[in-house]
Protein backbone atom coordinates (compact mmCIF):
# COMPACT_ATOMS: atom_id res chain seq x y z
CA UNK A 1 0.00 0.00 0.00
CA UNK A 2 1.50 3.35 -1.00
CA UNK A 3 2.28 5.95 1.61
CA UNK A 4 0.34 9.22 1.28
CA UNK A 5 2.76 12.15 1.42
CA UNK A 6 1.63 15.59 2.43
CA UNK A 7 2.59 18.55 0.29
CA UNK A 8 5.40 19.41 2.71
CA UNK A 9 6.74 15.84 2.61
CA UNK A 10 6.80 16.01 -1.18
CA UNK A 11 8.71 19.31 -1.04
CA UNK A 12 11.23 17.68 1.31
CA UNK A 13 11.62 14.78 -1.14
CA UNK A 14 12.09 17.20 -4.01
CA UNK A 15 14.84 18.97 -2.07
CA UNK A 16 16.64 15.69 -1.39
CA UNK A 17 16.33 14.70 -5.04
CA UNK A 18 17.76 18.04 -6.14
CA UNK A 19 20.76 17.51 -3.87
CA UNK A 20 21.40 13.84 -4.71
CA UNK A 21 19.44 12.90 -7.81
CA UNK A 22 20.77 9.36 -7.90
CA UNK A 23 20.16 8.41 -4.27
CA UNK A 24 18.20 5.17 -4.68
CA UNK A 25 16.56 5.25 -1.24
CA UNK A 26 14.89 8.58 -2.01
CA UNK A 27 13.84 7.41 -5.47
CA UNK A 28 12.37 4.24 -3.97
CA UNK A 29 10.42 6.12 -1.32
CA UNK A 30 9.02 8.52 -3.91
CA UNK A 31 8.04 5.66 -6.22
CA UNK A 32 5.92 4.18 -3.43
CA UNK A 33 4.26 7.45 -2.43
CA UNK A 34 1.08 9.11 -3.48
CA UNK A 35 -0.62 12.45 -3.06
CA UNK A 36 -4.01 12.98 -1.54
CA UNK A 37 -6.38 14.68 -3.96
CA UNK A 38 -5.42 16.41 -7.16
CA UNK A 39 -1.90 17.87 -7.32
CA UNK A 40 -1.96 21.67 -7.47
CA UNK A 41 -0.35 23.69 -10.23
CA UNK A 42 2.31 24.78 -7.75
CA UNK A 43 3.10 21.13 -6.99
CA UNK A 44 3.35 20.31 -10.70
CA UNK A 45 5.69 23.25 -11.35
CA UNK A 46 7.85 22.21 -8.39
CA UNK A 47 7.99 18.66 -9.73
CA UNK A 48 9.07 19.87 -13.17
CA UNK A 49 11.71 22.16 -11.64
CA UNK A 50 13.02 19.27 -9.55
CA UNK A 51 13.40 16.96 -12.54
CA UNK A 52 15.11 19.73 -14.49
CA UNK A 53 17.60 20.28 -11.65
CA UNK A 54 18.19 16.55 -11.35
CA UNK A 55 18.94 16.26 -15.07
CA UNK A 56 21.27 19.23 -14.88
CA UNK A 57 23.21 17.67 -12.01
CA UNK A 58 23.45 14.35 -13.85
CA UNK A 59 24.76 16.08 -16.96
CA UNK A 60 27.31 18.08 -14.95
CA UNK A 61 28.42 14.87 -13.24
CA UNK A 62 28.85 13.15 -16.60
CA UNK A 63 30.92 16.00 -18.06
CA UNK A 64 33.05 16.09 -14.92
CA UNK A 65 33.65 12.33 -15.12
CA UNK A 66 34.58 12.50 -18.81
CA UNK A 67 37.08 15.28 -18.06
CA UNK A 68 38.47 13.23 -15.18
CA UNK A 69 38.87 10.16 -17.37
CA UNK A 70 40.79 12.16 -19.94
CA UNK A 71 43.01 13.89 -17.41
CA UNK A 72 43.83 10.58 -15.70
CA UNK A 73 44.33 8.68 -18.98
CA UNK A 74 41.46 6.30 -18.20
CA UNK A 75 39.56 6.44 -21.48
CA UNK A 76 38.97 2.69 -21.14
CA UNK A 77 36.42 3.49 -18.39
CA UNK A 78 34.22 5.50 -20.77
CA UNK A 79 31.51 2.88 -21.18
CA UNK A 80 31.30 2.37 -17.42
CA UNK A 81 30.72 6.09 -16.91
CA UNK A 82 28.26 6.22 -19.81
CA UNK A 83 26.19 3.38 -18.38
CA UNK A 84 26.18 4.97 -14.93
CA UNK A 85 25.04 8.20 -16.59
CA UNK A 86 22.19 6.29 -18.26
CA UNK A 87 21.10 4.87 -14.91
CA UNK A 88 21.14 8.30 -13.32
CA UNK A 89 19.13 9.75 -16.19
CA UNK A 90 16.54 6.98 -15.76
CA UNK A 91 16.17 7.98 -12.11
CA UNK A 92 15.21 11.50 -13.19
CA UNK A 93 12.08 10.06 -14.76
CA UNK A 94 10.74 8.93 -11.37
CA UNK A 95 7.58 10.91 -11.99
CA UNK A 96 6.43 8.27 -14.50
CA UNK A 97 5.68 5.99 -11.55
CA UNK A 98 3.48 8.56 -9.82
CA UNK A 99 0.00 7.31 -10.66
CA UNK A 100 -1.72 10.42 -9.34
CA UNK A 101 -0.21 12.65 -12.04
CA UNK A 102 -2.39 13.45 -15.06
CA UNK A 103 -1.29 11.38 -18.06
CA UNK A 104 -1.17 14.45 -20.30
CA UNK A 105 1.18 16.15 -17.84
CA UNK A 106 3.52 13.15 -17.82
CA UNK A 107 3.59 13.14 -21.64
CA UNK A 108 4.40 16.87 -21.66
CA UNK A 109 7.24 16.36 -19.17
CA UNK A 110 8.55 13.39 -21.14
CA UNK A 111 8.66 15.33 -24.37
CA UNK A 112 10.42 18.32 -22.84
CA UNK A 113 12.98 16.33 -20.91
CA UNK A 114 13.65 13.92 -23.78
CA UNK A 115 14.34 16.93 -26.00
CA UNK A 116 16.65 18.39 -23.34
CA UNK A 117 18.61 15.14 -23.07
CA UNK A 118 18.79 14.73 -26.84
CA UNK A 119 20.10 18.29 -27.27
CA UNK A 120 22.69 17.74 -24.54
CA UNK A 121 23.90 14.48 -26.06
CA UNK A 122 24.17 15.88 -29.60
CA UNK A 123 26.04 18.96 -28.39
CA UNK A 124 28.34 16.86 -26.22
CA UNK A 125 29.20 14.52 -29.13
CA UNK A 126 29.77 17.45 -31.47
CA UNK A 127 32.18 19.05 -28.97
CA UNK A 128 33.96 15.76 -28.33
CA UNK A 129 34.40 15.12 -32.05
CA UNK A 130 35.79 18.62 -32.49
CA UNK A 131 38.19 18.10 -29.60
CA UNK A 132 39.31 14.76 -31.03
CA UNK A 133 40.03 16.31 -34.44
CA UNK A 134 41.87 19.29 -32.98
CA UNK A 135 43.95 17.45 -30.39
CA UNK A 136 44.64 14.28 -32.33
CA UNK A 137 44.87 12.68 -28.89
CA UNK A 138 44.25 8.93 -29.25
CA UNK A 139 42.40 8.81 -25.91
CA UNK A 140 39.97 11.50 -27.02
CA UNK A 141 39.53 9.81 -30.39
CA UNK A 142 38.83 6.45 -28.71
CA UNK A 143 36.39 8.06 -26.30
CA UNK A 144 34.59 9.85 -29.13
CA UNK A 145 34.35 6.58 -31.06
CA UNK A 146 32.91 4.71 -28.07
CA UNK A 147 30.43 7.42 -27.16
CA UNK A 148 29.22 7.92 -30.75
CA UNK A 149 27.99 4.32 -30.60
CA UNK A 150 25.73 5.20 -27.67
CA UNK A 151 22.31 6.57 -28.40
CA UNK A 152 19.87 7.74 -25.81
CA UNK A 153 16.55 6.40 -26.97
CA UNK A 154 13.10 6.37 -25.51
CA UNK A 155 11.26 3.07 -25.53
CA UNK A 156 8.05 3.02 -23.60
CA UNK A 157 9.46 5.34 -21.02
CA UNK A 158 12.79 3.57 -20.55
CA UNK A 159 16.19 4.75 -21.65
CA UNK A 160 18.74 2.31 -22.93
CA UNK A 161 22.29 2.23 -24.13
CA UNK A 162 22.48 0.67 -27.59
Amino acid sequence: MPYIYTYQQWIDCFRRLEEKPWEQSVLDSVANATYQGEPSDIFLVRLSDTVSKMLSLCMKWFLHEIDRLLSENEADMTMFVAKRFQKRIRGCFFYRDLRFLPESYVRTLDEGFENQIDAFWKDFLRQLDLSARESMNPDVEEMAYELRRIKIISFRGQYAVV
